[in-house]
């Protein structure tokens, strides 16, 4: 089983079935992680309950709060395992952010089972200006328990022809899809097999077809 960090309680409600609970941390990006047990079926909106909640340093990147959960768009196939009988996918959301009353979506990474369970692990968002050209959300990768490494994965707003990340001094590639919801976005993963938890991404780069770099972003810890 999975566990999330301590963290200290705070209880929100989000409609139709969404509850976040737990929060810690400071700094201004943060992150937001459901922890084992919240799972959905294929449906509508994403019922998850007793959300474990933890805030990082992971600029620039939003804790948020939301009233709906509604799913926004189809479910991202990363490839990547989760467990042996699961991938990791990431999915978009509606969300309400009541400090950010501008921020209206986020990404959600889920552990997808064969059965088609859904298991949440992070949820995360841009802090403002949502749809800024750029980077507008960077979650690094976690080493979590069992060794279950939870890949790092963002978006980007804009048409890049590629993103990479430097990891120890050496570029190393992100895959990349267009979100069905909003074809200016670019939703954007690593291979946790390549960076995962033990390491640390410091940078994210885009580049446009020409090879020429249009964009670049720190990755923050804790």
């Amino acid at each position: 089983m999975l566990k999330a960090r301590k963290t200290t309680m705070l209880l929100v409600t989000l409609a139709p079935m969404l509850v976040i609970a737990g929060l810690s941390g400071c700094g201004d990006p943060a992150r937001t992680a459901a922890g084992p047990g919240s799972t959905s079926t294929n449906s509508a909106a994403v019922p998850l309950t007793s959300v474990p909640t933890t805030v990082s340093a992971n600029s620039p990147s939003n804790h948020p709060t939301g009233k709906d959960g509604a799913r926004l768009g189809t479910l991202i196939h990363t490839g990547l395992d989760a467990t042996p009988v699961s991938e990791f996918a990431i999915q978009g959301v509606r969300i309400t952010s009541p400090n950010q009353p501008g921020i209206t979506f986020g990404f959600q990474l889920l552990q997808y089972d064969n059965d088609g369970k859904r298991t949440s692990y992070v949820l995360t968002s841009a802090v403002d200006n949502e749809k800024k050209p750029g980077f507008r959300a960077v979650e690094h990768s976690y080493r979590l328990e069992d060794d279950v490494q939870q890949p790092a994965f963002g978006y980007f707003v804009g048409h890049p022809a590629k993103i990479t990340g430097m990891l120890r001094g050496k570029v190393v590639p992100a895959n990349t899809a267009v979100w069905s919801a909003d074809r200016d976005v670019t939703i954007f993963w690593f291979d946790n097999t390549k960076v995962n938890g033990n390491d640390k991404l410091t940078t994210v780069q885009a580049y446009d077809s020409s090879g020429t770099r249009i964009a670049e972003e720190t990755v923050y810890y804790e």
